[in-house]
């Protein structure tokens, strides 16, 4: 019998559209800068990169990723607008109030929409913490760590893993920053994924290096971080 030859399938998904628009687009800058060919003004439209990126973390996380994706796109516009003479920043600059309304409204809502799907786990098996033009520690002992949210605001946020443990499956944790940074202290032999884009800002993973046999197989900590003129940073417990 005869083994039938394999089929590829040629999956183009929201990374590949992106990747070919940062390809044309740095393509046109480098011509530019030869002088080989003028783009004019076409320096006015560079936003349109962050709303292509925004847009591909969008569709790339099944719309999952709200946060960061409509902030990329909302900047993206702003800065759209701002350079194409629709807007101006001393229009802009009386509704700065709105940033802080808006993260609020949206700090309220995630943690209430968290809160309603996870009602049957115990509350010490999650961490809500939350550091507003202040320090927030907290030192996890739970022998079965679910997740949870931490949100730090003009402010700093520290975690200690050292005496916990995972509990079977991903378990999930918002890391929200702007204007301010979160430190997170995690047990050497925890499985760890970060998923995120840092906006002016930046992640850390300061952990030693630990052979993947060592780790968790069953047990993973999935750490999706926001951070915004911020950082994130990571450190052995």
């Amino acid at each position: 019998m005869e083994n039938s030859p394999k089929t590829t399938v040629n999956r183009r998904g929201p990374n590949f559209w992106l990747a070919l628009i940062l390809i044309a687009v740095g393509t046109l800058f480098l011509l530019d800068n030869l002088n080989v060919f003028d783009i004019g003004d076409f320096w006015e439209f560079w936003p349109v990169i962050l709303i292509a990126v925004g847009l591909s973390k969008l569709t790339g996380s099944n719309f999952q990723d709200k946060s960061s994706a409509s902030v990329l796109i909302g900047i993206g516009v702003l800065f759209l607008l701002l350079n194409l003479d629709i807007l101006y920043w001393d229009e802009i600059w009386q509704f700065w109030p709105l940033i802080l309304i808006l993260i609020g409204v949206s700090i309220i809502f995630k943690h209430k929409t968290q809160s309603e799907s996870d009602g049957s786990k115990h509350s010490e098996n999650r961490v809500d913490v939350v550091a507003i033009f202040g320090g927030n520690s907290k030192k996890i002992t739970s022998d079965h760590f679910e997740g949870g949210n931490i949100t730090a605001l003009f402010g700093g946020a520290k975690l200690d893993f050292g005496g916990a443990k995972l509990a079977e499956g991903e378990n999930v944790l918002d890391v929200f920053s702007m204007f301010g940074g979160t430190e997170i202290r995690i047990p050497e032999d925890w499985n760890v994924q970060i998923k995120g884009v840092p906006i002016f800002g930046g992640f850390e993973d300061g952990r030693r290096n630990i052979p993947a046999e060592k780790k968790t197989k069953d047990r993973v900590l999935i750490i999706k971080g926001f951070v915004v003129f911020g950082g994130l940073e990571l450190q052995d417990a």
